[in-house]
């Protein structure tokens, strides 16, 4: 083993709390930039490789992520925050089965670490096995019982079973803990919805709008339920115009939203929020959306816009056609009652 002056050994400590401290006020570009320095320096701090794996987590590189949370464990294999840490990307990655199997054996009859649980149970949610996901979150709940958040996590493996009145009691116990998060308003709605119970769900969608304002979720469903209420068009569009008031519409938004209007029949507006969505970014798969809305009504258009979708053709770019008026295109109407999407779609909290 290589021997370290003392003082290097606070300095790189050090090194790590100020990096810790800059992920806690969120200016993680710098904490990342620090943590690269030093596990170049010292790649036998399991520590700085745990949250380094963070940062790339929150950065969105899973792939690099999960090569460091793979070194941490290497060198400290009992680092369960490494491990649940890990076990989470490998879920984003669509691999749950092998988040699954990493954090199996880390829980035994005598666990009751709230972190390790919850995350076990998300893996077994994900990986389908929602019975076994259920009893890990009642464990959690038992060896736990003031968590709100093993009350929500729980919610959302019941919601997925189609148990919609297990999950709404579970998510009122989470709400009388003190929990008050925007993702458990937000299964909370969708559980209500799948109840029929439109003017609590209309509701809870409000309270995730005053948590987190242009939230994307809560802003088209809101509006696809002020439809499917009153199969009322511009009941729709009023309620998705003020849900958003206040923010620009990022390209998420402005997808669901085209999505929504084309499943109500509104092949003009459906278009013009794909059109605003590349407005705001030239983007090769917006395009692909774009030709499914316009072959129904523009066979130019939706060739121009197939073309744009081929990267590196011959010949440049084709000039998009301009929207002609909605008057002159037809529109296609589906009755109000369909329903664009399952209600019991679960938000994951993991435990604090």
């Amino acid at each position: 083993m290589t021997w370290t002056a003392p003082e290097t050994l606070r300095a790189r400590q050090a090194r790590l709390q100020n990096a810790s401290e800059l992920m806690r006020q969120g200016r993680r570009g710098e904490a990342v930039e620090i943590l690269r320095t030093l596990v170049a320096e010292a790649p036998d701090i399991a520590q700085a490789q745990r949250l380094l794996g963070v940062g790339l987590h929150e950065s969105g590189d899973l792939a690099e992520a999960e090569t460091v949370f793979r070194r941490a464990l290497a060198l400290q294999p009992d680092l369960t925050t490494a491990a649940t840490s890990l076990s989470e990307v490998l879920r984003a990655l669509g691999r749950p089965l092998e988040a699954a199997a990493l954090l199996e054996p880390r829980v035994t009859a005598a666990t009751t670490n709230l972190s390790l649980l919850c995350y076990f149970g998300l893996a077994l949610q994900s990986a389908g096995r929602l019975d076994e996901a259920t009893s890990t979150f009642e464990r959690a709940i038992a060896a736990h019982p003031g968590s709100g958040v093993a009350e929500h996590n729980i919610a959302g493996a019941l919601i997925e079973a189609r148990d919609f009145a297990g999950g709404v009691a579970a998510i009122e116990r989470a709400f009388a803990k003190g929990l008050d998060a925007p993702e458990t308003w937000l299964q909370y709605a969708r559980a209500l919805t799948a109840l029929s119970r439109p003017r609590d769900a209309e509701s809870a969608y409000h309270q995730v709008l005053r948590r987190r304002p242009g939230d994307v979720d809560a802003v088209v469903e809101l509006a696809e339920l002020a439809w499917r209420r009153t199969g009322d068009d511009h009941a729709a569009r009023t309620a998705l115009a003020a849900a958003s008031a206040g923010s620009a519409p990022s390209a998420a938004l402005l997808l669901r939203k085209s999505r929504l209007l084309d499943y109500m029949g509104d092949l003009p507006g459906a278009y013009e929020a794909i059109a605003q969505t590349i407005a705001l970014k030239e983007d090769a798969m917006a395009h692909v959306l774009a030709v499914g809305i316009a072959v129904r009504f523009d066979a130019d258009l939706a060739t121009a816009h197939a073309a744009r979708a081929r990267p590196g053709r011959r010949g440049g770019r084709r000039r998009r056609r301009p929207l002609p008026e909605a008057a002159e295109r037809p529109v296609r109407r589906r009755p109000a009652g369909d329903c664009l999407a399952p209600a019991g779609r679960s938000e994951i909290l993991g435990p604090p």
